[in-house]
Parts: structure tokens; C-alpha cells; sequence
């Protein structure tokens, strides 16, 4: 379970790339791609290299116009759910 203290990184196994107002990430172990919104590029660029759940919230707070509250429960759902799929994993 993720939680503000997780301190996560994008998987090794995907290519991902920018496009206007979204990311591409293809997965390159199963061949499936996923797409992201601005904030979830956002989210997606703040852990290629590892980050904590509670430094990610920060950034959104700093970057968009947005509650403590909602920033946290969005990144915890985003990041659940790259982790479900092996987009990211949780690092020590």
C-alpha cells in the first residue's frame, strides 16, 4: 500500500514519451500502452528518479492550483495505480 512516506520510481521496463498535453508510456514486457493527462505527466516526470509520495504532493502544491487534501488522495491513486499495473516500483 502506498502512502505519503513511499518512496517510488518509474519501472526500468517502459519507454514513455511527451506529446502535447499528455505522455505515451508503453510497457515493454506485455507490449501495452497507457496514456497520461498533464497531471499525470507531471506526476509521471517527478519519479524517474525516486521520490517520495509526500515530496511529489509538494510539487503539486507548488505547480497547480489545488487542496492538500485532494493533491494527496490524486498522487496516491495515480501512483496505486502505476504500481498495479508495474509501472513503478516502491524503493527502499
Amino acid at each position: 500500500m502506498i502512502d505519503l512516506n513511499s518512496k517510488l520510481v518509474a519501472s526500468s521496463n517502459q519507454i514513455s514519451t511527451e506529446m502535447p498535453n499528455e505522455t505515451v508510456i508503453l510497457d515493454v514486457v506485455n507490449g501495452i500502452y497507457y496514456g497520461l493527462d498533464e497531471v499525470g505527466t507531471f506526476i509521471w516526470n517527478q519519479v524517474q528518479s525516486p521520490q517520495t509520495v509526500q515530496s511529489l504532493v509538494e510539487a503539486l502544491l507548488d505547480e497547480y492550483d489545488v487542496t492538500v487534501d485532494q493533491a494527496q488522495r490524486d498522487a496516491v491513486r495515480l501512483l496505486s495505480e502505476l504500481q498495479g499495473i508495474g509501472l513503478v516500483h516502491v524503493v527502499a
